[in-house]
């Protein structure tokens, strides 16, 4: 009598679980550098926003004799898309020593020719462009108070970004420009 075993095909228990071995190997290897390239592909977006804010702000200067801490005000634009860094001044201003006279707070867009303030900014302008994440990818959404380094003066200017743009690791991602164009990577989170 023959076997009813003898005629059927089909993959043994082995192969099946060497199988799914080498896709589990191949995953444990694959989405942590994906991880890594979607977070290095998000710093291009902070790297724009920060030459924005030094090409407005040298505009600006060169008309006015001064920086400002009006960002909006003098035509920094929000990214229509979605965003995940805070980019701007910190929460330690406003900042005293703006205007062409230097006796000036930060907070105006035209001095009088004696350095009165004279175009404040309005409530609405502030001195940060807020991300737009909102935190849906579960990631903290930082808020200005987490901009380290920014400072402002009539003569230079330090702005910065913050973001939170990988959910493996826990530091902050934090840049600055400054009057020269120095851009920094001060704190690295990816």
């Amino acid at each position: 009598m023959r076997s009813r075993w003898t005629n059927q095909a089909g993959f043994t228990l082995i192969e099946i679980t060497v199988a799914v071995a080498i896709v589990a190997i191949s995953a444990a290897i694959l989405v942590p550098n994906y991880t890594r390239m979607v977070a290095n592909g998000r710093t291009s977006e902070v790297k724009v926003q920060l030459s924005q804010i030094y090409l407005v702000q040298k505009n600006f200067a060169l008309e006015n004799g001064s920086y400002t801490q009006c960002l909006r005000g003098i035509g920094v634009t929000q990214p229509t898309s979605q965003t995940y860094y805070t980019v701007g001044f910190n929460s330690s201003g406003p900042w005293p020593g703006c205007g062409p006279m230097n006796g000036s707070g930060c907070l105006f867009t035209s001095w009088t020719t004696a350095g009165v303030g004279v175009t404040s900014c309005p409530a609405t302008d502030g001195a940060i462009l807020a991300n737009t994440s909102s935190g849906d990818n579960g990631l903290n959404v930082p808020t200005m108070v987490n901009i380290v380094g920014s400072t402002l003066s009539r003569d230079q200017f330090v702005a910065g970004a913050v973001a939170n743009i990988s959910p493996t690791t826990s530091p902050w991602d934090r840049w600055t420009i400054d009057f020269t164009k120095d851009v920094q990577h001060t704190s690295v989170g990816i």
